[in-house]
């Protein structure tokens, strides 16, 4: 079915307000809504110049007709193109007309304590904490936590991977809406409770633990403490590589390829060129079957070329950096503007290196 053009004009109105919302009276919900309907049109339309231009016009109250027009028109083609774009505009333009006519966003009644909650509600919450408006996602989540905690207080073995896997949706949906370090409460309790689940050793909660553990890595501000949570990850994955090997490459790539950055931003490059290898030697092999793992395959690349300069090891640093820019070069072919920044400063580091080997 085709989709609706999007209503531009109302975008427009709503960013308008979203750039000026001092005398309005908004509430938590609209406040979150407008922002993250701001942020995801900055995120598609942030070279646009015109975005700067109404936002200075509209604290100067002096809005141009050309302004609102070329914008409007540029939002509509920009939604005819991108449908994840037009679906995540339309989702917080729908949250804000329901709001503004008094409806308000649907919930789903919490379980009380001594009834077990039904699986068509867990769903339903599931779904909304997983969905495309975030602000939505984060009152989802937080209802869905609540939930299953009162239902862990009386069935814990049956409700306890639930919460925790919850518990890690909250973090991520509180990570995306106010900033990864509101995000700590929720990733640390999910991975306490995965640590108990994981005791029996079951694939499935091994896998959820280090992928909460790695989430949780991200939150802190200092490389040591990442450093933690990423180590006791890597544990994991290898208990997770003894039940499940072919399962577990993908987590265990990426955790390793995390450890390599972390160990690299606190000076031990050893340790770091031993964790990227590793996460080098299964990428390749997962690059193979999907080739969206190239950018990762291309950050180890770098992250191994950038170690072996430190050790003064040109030749493997030349090699490894020469990987990267041929998979960079076939990246930024098809998708320019993530790439090409990074493919110079290969391209430059590795001028350098080879001008430094002919003298």
């Amino acid at each position: 079915m085709a989709r609706a053009p999007l209503a531009s004009a109302m975008a427009t109105l709503l960013l308008m307000r979203s750039f000026n919302t001092a005398g309005l009276h908004l509430s938590t919900h609209e406040k979150t809504s407008l922002d993250g309907l701001r942020a995801a049109v900055f995120a598609k339309l942030g070279d646009d110049p015109n975005l700067e231009r109404l936002r200075v016009e509209v604290g100067e109250d002096q809005i141009s007709d050309d302004v609102l027009e070329e914008l409007m028109a540029t939002l509509e083609q920009a939604a005819a193109g991108d449908p994840g774009f037009h679906l995540e505009l339309s989702d917080f333009m729908a949250d804000l007309q329901r709001v503004a006519g008094g409806e308000p966003t649907p919930k789903v009644q919490a379980a009380e304590p001594d009834r077990k909650p039904s699986e068509a509600q867990l769903g339903e919450l599931e779904d909304r904490a997983n969905g495309r408006s975030l602000s939505d996602a984060l009152a989802a989540s937080e209802q869905l936590v609540a939930v299953l905690t009162a239902a862990v207080e009386h069935s814990p073995a049956a409700h306890a991977s639930r919460l925790a896997a919850a518990l890690k949706v909250h973090g991520h949906n509180l990570a995306s809406v106010e900033g990864p370090t509101q995000a700590v409460g929720a990733f640390t309790e999910s991975v306490h409770i995965f640590r108990q689940v994981a005791e029996d050793s079951d694939a499935l909660s091994l896998l959820q633990l280090a992928q909460a553990l790695e989430a949780l890595s991200l939150t802190f501000t200092h490389p040591d403490d990442s450093f933690a949570a990423l180590r006791e990850a890597y544990d994991v994955c290898e208990r997770l590589a003894q039940l499940e090997p072919v399962a577990s490459v993908s987590i265990y790539a990426s955790i390793a390829l995390r450890l390599g950055g972390t160990c690299l931003s606190l000076g031990n490059y050893r340790s770091a060129f031993t964790y990227a290898s590793e996460a080098e030697t299964r990428l390749w092999s997962l690059v193979e079957m999907d080739p969206d793992y190239l950018p990762d395959l291309a950050t180890t690349l770098k992250l191994l070329g950038t170690c072996s300069l430190h050790a003064d090891d040109f030749d493997t640093a030349e090699r490894k950096l020469g990987q990267a820019q041929q998979i960079l070069g076939k990246l930024a072919a098809r998708t320019p503007d993530p790439y090409l920044g990074e493919l110079d400063h290969v391209t430059k580091t590795l001028a350098g290196i080879r001008g430094e080997a002919e003298t």
